[in-house]
């Protein structure tokens, strides 16, 4: 049986022993920090109305608590008072405006249900974080905020009552809430962060209350209340989306994790599109397709090379993506037919010092067969990039290698056979073509071909 220790204060210091029941005697004002840390036998506390506060990791790891009920007198639960209590499938919050510390109740595996009272007007950051099987919150007719991450990683989460007295959710509140589908906020919320729900892998529609005054929603996506900004596509809503035409803004994070999103259609109405709108490895905003092959990207960046520009705010990083393919970019400029296109292309930063190889201006120009404007300004360039001695000189030795009068070079064997050097030649390791009949050579440039 455990022995409890009260100081002067009236604080109940520290549970000494272990114990499985502890009713903690009536006239203690304070639980104080860690006592009753790690005691995983204790299944049940009973806490006078005498207490007004509950210290910090006061009842940390209590793996085997079961059920807490906090009376009305306590006015403040500290940081981590209840975190890792996993067995813990019952909790009772006062009835007045508690503080509610950092990760109060973080890691509460078991815990089902929960209603956060009107009184206490604010859930603190990480306060139910890691409550794995927690199915329901409601928040009571008074709450006003949600701190950051106070719900994150409730992966059972389904079920989400928001009072109207609700203004703010910061921050990740409901990250990796992978169960919730379906979220209303009420007509009271003012202020919502951008990733509140980021990472909800089946949030398929964000409601709003008609009578908000910042919000609103249209088929499940969340805007601003004059419907220019578009603020939080949910993530599982579908593969493709066409953007309502008079949406001027794409907003942060706005469609950031949505891995089944495909194709993203946008307006001409569009003249912004937030640097973190998607996520980082979508090059393209303003894109008729976002998440889509390379091939659609690459068309995507010929058009705005031509001009097609949507003065979106990552210019930086279309340069990016441009000066990375640049020759893949040049079949799409030429599928678009755009002198302007190709001009701008050579022109890029990083692109200026630049010169696309004979064999792939003629493999250009051949793509350009019927495009006259385009075809007219590839051959201008090759005329002007390369002598009339310089480009007979490449036919004749392109030529000579049809007819295998000329040796390949060491770079053109590589093209072929992934070559290992040894110390008396070459080493073939292995083909890279698909044809049956291979010729191995005998020598590569100087080298002897040893196996």
């Amino acid at each position: 049986m455990g022995q409890f220790i009260i100081d002067e204060n009236n604080v109940l210091v520290k549970l000494a022993g272990s114990a499985k029941v502890a009713y903690i005697p009536d006239g203690v004002t304070e639980i104080g920090e860690e006592a009753f840390k790690d005691h995983k036998s204790l299944r049940e506390v009973l806490i006078p109305d005498s207490v007004t506060k509950i210290g910090k990791n006061a009842f940390y790891g209590c793996i085997s608590l079961e059920a807490v009920k906090i009376p009305d007198s306590v006015t403040f639960i500290g940081g981590y008072a209840f975190f890792k209590c996993s067995g813990l499938k019952s909790l009772t919050l006062p009835k007045n405006n508690v503080t509610i510390g950092e990760s109060a109740f973080k890691g509460c595996a078991n815990l089902e249900r929960i209603t956060v009272p009107g009184n206490i007007e604010t859930v603190g950051a990480k306060a139910f974080k890691w409550c794995k099987r927690l199915t329901e919150v409601t928040l009571a007719e008074g709450v006003k905020k949600i701190c950051r991450d106070a719900f994150s990683d409730c992966e059972s989460l389904t079920v989400l009552n928001l009072p109207d007295s609700l203004t703010d959710i910061e921050r990740h509140a409901f990250e990796l809430c992978d169960s919730l589908s379906t979220v209303t906020l009420p007509s009271g919320v003012r202020n919502l962060d951008t990733t509140a729900f980021y990472c909800c892998e089946n949030l398929k529609s964000i409601n709003v209350d008609e009578n908000n005054e910042s919000f609103s929603s249209s088929d499940g996506v969340l805007f601003s209340k004059n419907g220019e900004m578009l603020i939080k596509f949910p993530d599982a809503k579908s593969e493709f989306y066409s953007v309502p035409d008079g949406v001027s803004e794409i907003g942060a994070n706005a469609f950031r994790n949505c891995d089944g999103l495909k194709n993203v259609r946008l307006p001409d109405s569009i003249s912004k599109v937030a640097e973190s709108a998607f996520d980082e490895h979508d090059y393209m905003r303003g894109a008729a397709l976002y998440m889509g092959s390379t091939d659609s990207k690459l068309k995507f960046a010929a058009e705005w090379l031509g001009g097609n520009r949507k003065e979106c705010d990552n210019e930086k990083l279309m340069i990016k993506f441009i000066n990375r393919n640049k020759k893949a970019l040049l079949f799409s400029v030429v599928d678009i037919n755009s002198a302007a296109a190709f001009n701008e292309l050579i022109g890029i930063s990083g692109t200026a010092s630049f010169k696309f190889d004979i064999d792939t201006l003629d493999q250009a120009i051949k793509s350009a067969s019927g495009k006259a404007e385009i075809a007219a300004t590839l051959i201008e360039y090759k005329n002007k990039n390369y002598s009339t001695e310089k480009i007979e000189k490449h036919e004749e030795i392109k030529a000579e290698k049809a007819f295998g009068e000329r040796p390949l070079s060491v770079a053109e064997w590589k093209k072929v056979f992934i070559l290992q050097t040894a110390p008396d030649g070459y080493v073939i390791k292995r083909y890279k073509g698909n044809g049956r009949d291979v010729i191995i050579p005998d020598m590569i440039g100087k080298k002897k071909v040893t196996a």
